[in-house]
Formats: structure tokens, C-alpha cells, sequence
């Protein structure tokens, strides 16, 4: 403990007397070439894809979802690069495989409520999801599509709410 203090006073000493100009030891606060003026403001952001709802606090999402014939899986767009649920749609005519792209949430629209999501290829649905045991979708207009999966990582029925799909 004693050295720490000799050593500190030493260098206290080094840089007031030791020195005719001690600013040569300490860093600036302020840049010399710094200004208060903005010369230029910065640019205006914007949602490059589509603002969607944000769903109810007991949804998950919204996200990506792609859905087809299992051996046709694609991997998520570079977009949305997290991969979240996976499993089977509960469909009588065909097994449809469904696997979700998580969407990293970014606020830039205009209306409160509304999220941005990356506009979705033709063979992605943007959804938002629950466990099944909470009910159906929300009564709003924007996910009106409900499906009913088994995700196949956790043994767990979700239901699926998407915006207007029209048929697979």
C-alpha cells in the first residue's frame, strides 16, 4: 500500500513541477476543432419494410414464417437469420412444414403500436404466435389467419395468427 502511494505522489510531482506545461499529461475535455453547430442534420429514418401491429403482451412476434413440403426447407433470409419454432402444420391434405425467422424488432414507423418487419418473400408469412392453450388470435384486422402447429423442438401445440394468407 505504501508503494502505491509513493508511486502516486511521484508522478503528482512529475507532472506539476517536472513540467512546464502539465496539459501535456492530461487529455482535452473538448476537441480544438470541435464545434456546438450541426452542420449537417442526420438523415431521416424509415421502415425499409412494412409496419405491422405490435401484438398483445401475451404473443410472440411478430416473425417470418415459411411453409411447405418438409424437404424443401430453406434456410431463413439474411434479413430475419434466427431460426425460432419448427414442426408441422396440423393440415388434413398435406404434412406442411413450418419454420420460423425471428425478427429483431426496430421501431421506425410513424404510428405507435406498429413495428418494422422486412418485407417477406412470396413463400413468408409474417405472424405473431402463443401456446394453444391461451385461445385463438386477437380481434384486431391485421392477423386474421390462424393456424394451429406442433412445434416439434418443445412437444408444444401453437397457434399460429398471420396476416391475410389466402390458401398455402
Amino acid at each position: 500500500m505504501r508503494w502505491i502511494v509513493l508511486l502516486l505522489a511521484c508522478w503528482f510531482c512529475l507532472v506539476t513541477c517536472g513540467c512546464e506545461d502539465p496539459s501535456y499529461f492530461i487529455a482535452p475535455l473538448v476537441s480544438e476543432t470541435e464545434t456546438d453547430e450541426i452542420t449537417d442534420p442526420p438523415g431521416v429514418l424509415y421502415c425499409p419494410g412494412d409496419c405491422v401491429k405490435t401484438p398483445p403482451a401475451t404473443y410472440t412476434g411478430p416473425s417470418l414464417f415459411w411453409w411447405g413440403l418438409p424437404e424443401l426447407v430453406p434456410a431463413c433470409p439474411v434479413e430475419t437469420p434466427y431460426q425460432g419454432l419448427q414442426g408441422y402444420l396440423e393440415d388434413p391434405k398435406l404434412p406442411l412444414f413450418a419454420r420460423e425467422c425471428r425478427i429483431t424488432e426496430i421501431d421506425l414507423c410513424e404510428d405507435q403500436g406498429q413495428t418494422c418487419v422486412p418485407s417477406p418473400r412470396p413463400d413468408y408469412h409474417v405472424c405473431i404466435h402463443h401456446d394453444d392453450e391461451e385461445g385463438g388470435c386477437p380481434s384486431n384486422d391485421e392477423y386474421i389467419d390462424q393456424r394451429t402447429m406442433f412445434d416439434v423442438q418443445v412437444n408444444k401445440t401453437v397457434t399460429l395468427c398471420c396476416r391475410d394468407l389466402g390458401t398455402p
